[in-house]
Order: structure tokens, then sequence, then C-alpha cells
């Protein structure tokens, strides 16, 4: 498949596209659907998150959920070594925190990310007119206005 008919990168995807693909739709990578294939997809999705994380790097979210993979493993070994079946309940939790971090990362908070974004701004935010990198520099800037102490005037 020819370059022309993909994004390539977070400069270019539509912040919509985006979203798609991250739910696992990769077909969104197109810039039409109806031109191209599921290996190139790939590809090109690879790109794309490639160009993210050299933009952007691992988020405090991600990284969290490597580190609850991480233990939720050694926990798993563990049990099959020991076979101590009080380790069962906190592999549950493990795997509960798992499931609601990744439910959180597939759009669920994202709407609302848009939402206060939008307030923010003081504009509604269209997800299909917004490339993904510019949406994710204003939410960067708006957590960091929500974080800042409130300043008193004088």
């Amino acid at each position: 498949m020819s370059r022309e008919n993909y994004y390539d990168s977070v400069d270019d995807i539509i912040f919509y596209n985006w979203r798609k693909c991250i739910k696992g739709d990769l077909r969104y990578t197109r810039l039409d659907l109806k031109r191209g294939n599921q290996k190139s997809d790939q590809k090109y999705w690879g790109m794309i998150y490639d160009s993210y994380l050299s933009e952007f790097g691992l988020g405090n979210d991600f990284i969290h959920y490597l580190d609850l993979k991480l233990e939720l493993a050694q926990l798993e070994c563990d049990f099959v070594i020991t076979g101590n079946r009080f380790l069962l309940n906190r592999i549950d939790v493990l795997t509960a925190m798992i499931h609601d971090l990744m439910t959180k990362e597939t759009g669920g908070d994202m709407d609302t990310l848009i939402i206060y974004v939008s307030k923010w701004l003081g504009q509604i935010i269209n997800d299909k007119e917004i490339t993904a990198k510019m949406f994710f520099k204003m939410a960067n800037e708006y957590k960091k206005a929500s974080t800042e102490p409130i300043k008193k005037s004088a």
C-alpha cells in the first residue's frame, strides 16, 4: 500500500481515527477506509504510535499498567510454584485493576477529557477536525493549568 493512502504519524492522524485505532480498529489508519489492507493497517499504526511515543513518551497510566502486569505475572508464577490459594485473591484484585486501566485507555475517559478541554478552551472540540497531536498538546496544557495552584489577585 502506498504511503498516500495512510496517515503515518500522530501529526496528521485525525483524533477521531486515533480513538478508533486505540479501540482496535486499525482500518482508521487509512485516509479512505475502502483502500488498504490489514497488513498495511498494522504497519502504519506502528509508525503512528511510534511517532506518538517520540512526541509524548509513555504516560503514567501505561507505566502503572506495565507495573501491574509484572506484579500479576510474578504472583501467578508464585501460585503455580507454591499452590498457595491465598495468592488468588491478590491475583483477582490485580486482574480487576488492569481491566479498569484498559477500559479507561480504550476511550471511555477520552469523551470526558474532550468535554473538559472544550470547556477550558471555551469552544467545542470536534474530534473529526483536529489532529491527535494537537488534541494531546491541548490536553497536556489543560492538565498543567488544572493542577497549578490558584493565584490570588493582589
